[in-house]
């Protein structure tokens, strides 16, 4: 903190609605300075307002600007917060906070017509939340391009918080870290990106019982390019979350699951992110219409591919009889402690798994059972020995190629030429089968049982 000032000032509103400042205000060397006195106080800064090295800000009020910017202190300032004030409002500029902490309730919250880039220090304190993103708050930036992980840390329940359509909202840049429930909570949350694939965008979660709690329709919402680390219960978890797409995050030793699903799914994809150290690396729990991995399977070195490893028990389990049309195509899935791919009390109708009876370093050879007219995509997988313990449980390091056979008199052959894939001697094949629904993806098997090459 900044020595203490020789001066405070205390702007206080009036009791009919929002008191409006003219011009361009600036508070230079001030002491405490406070918004707010009265419950229910606003404030408009017609043309923004700089407040310049205070000892402190006490923020209490709803601001905002027509035009300009808000610039609350700086990196030597502490900001107390009460009472969940609402920043932006109709403002059009940058919003600038220094460190805030917080007592009850939320910190900030990004009202309807907030278009800013907001950056904020370090944020503590023992509220519910701390930064509150309603519907209507459009093109805003917390965080930012290249920003340097600033803390958004708070012994709350939920560090940020976003409902509604927010589109050009971005969270880039940032740690937020140690809440209680969730380090980010989506509620029909649209048009929102949390990171992005470019270096920089990033954000670090971590310490919490959840990295990302996300249900409701998340149409437009992308989570791409994060880190979630260190949660108790999960890093990424999906309750009836519909059209979102979580691609390209590192999900590591977040206890009991990488990501866990339920509910309908549909439109929600996991796509290029590389999941390990859980007890399960992906748990879908009745959930239904969800893409793992690549939407066709057509394709070696997919980049849609997850890679799901070293998890203590299986690296994929699509349990109970609500999941449904559950694909997992293309993924790299290996040295999980269990098994690859588990179906368990009825989930994906626990769908045909293919049989291999023998394989060489040109061909595997096999079948699969079935409805006549019935038509799988088959995958095949060669794991190396190192990452194998036993036929029962191999599982599929590397996807080296596909074909879609159709069942006739019961049954298929899934034999395949694996010779240009570079297979060798101690290689392991395995296979699973996706079900094809008016050609499209529907629910995938378990791995089947591996062959060892020997020749």
């Amino acid at each position: 903190m900044a020595a203490a000032k020789p001066y405070n000032l205390t702007f206080v509103g009036g009791s009919a609605g929002t008191s409006v400042i003219a011009g361009e205000t600036m508070v230079l060397n001030i002491g405490t300075l406070r918004f707010g006195y009265q419950g229910g106080d606003a404030f408009t800064f017609s043309a923004g307002v700089v407040v310049t090295a205070p000892a402190s800000i006490d923020l209490s009020a709803t601001i905002g600007a027509t035009t300009g910017v808000i610039t609350l202190g700086d990196a030597d300032t502490g900001v107390l917060v009460g009472g969940g004030p609402t920043i932006g409002g109709s403002s059009t500029g940058d919003i600038t906070i220094g460190d805030l902490s917080f007592v009850d309730g939320v910190g900030i919250i990004l009202g309807t017509g907030t278009a800013n880039a907001i950056e904020v220090g370090a944020i503590s304190g023992n509220g519910q939340y701390g930064i509150v993103v309603t519907g209507g708050a459009t093109d805003t930036t917390i965080g930012g391009s290249g920003a340097s992980a600033k803390p958004l840390v708070s012994n709350g329940l939920f560090g940020i918080t976003v409902s509604g359509d927010v589109s050009g909202t971005m969270v880039l840049g940032n740690l937020v870290s140690s809440h209680t429930t969730a380090n980010i909570y989506l509620n029909n949350a649209r048009n929102l990106a949390i990171g992005s694939a470019t270096t920089g965008d990033e954000n670090t979660f971590d310490t919490a019982d959840y990295g990302v709690y996300a249900g409701g329709n998340l149409s437009g919402t992308t989570i791409a390019g994060n880190t979630f680390q260190q949660h108790t219960l999960g890093g990424v978890v999906l309750t009836e979350a519909g059209n979102l797409t979580v691609r390209d995050n590192t999900l590591d030793d977040n206890g009991a699951y990488g990501v866990y699903a339920g509910g309908d799914l549909t439109g929600t994809t996991l796509q290029g992110n590389t999941i390990s150290n859980h007890t399960v690396g992906v748990l879908v729990d009745n959930g239904a219409n969800l893409t793992i991995g690549s939407a066709s399977g057509t394709t070696t070195g997919d980049a849609d591919a997850n890679v799901i490893t070293k998890n203590t028990s299986a690296g994929v389990v699509i349990n109970g009889a609500g999941s449904q049309n559950v694909s997992i195509l293309s993924n790299s899935i290996f040295e999980n402690d269990f098994i690859g791919i588990s179906l368990s009390a009825g989930g994906n109708a626990l769908a045909r798994t293919p049989r291999l009876t023998a394989a060489s370093t040109t061909e595997a050879v096999g079948s699969i059972i079935g409805t006549d007219g019935d038509v799988f995509r088959i995958q095949y997988f060669k794991s190396a020995d190192e990452v194998t313990s036993s036929s029962r449980f191999a599982q599929g390091e590397q996807l080296i190629g596909y074909r879609d056979v159709t069942i006739v008199g019961g049954t298929a052959s899934i034999d395949y030429d694996v010779s240009s894939p570079g297979v060798i001697v101690t290689d392991w094949i395995t296979a699973t089968a996706t079900l094809l629904v008016g050609g499209l993806p529907s629910e995938t098997s378990q791995f089947s049982f591996g062959i060892r090459v020997t020749a």
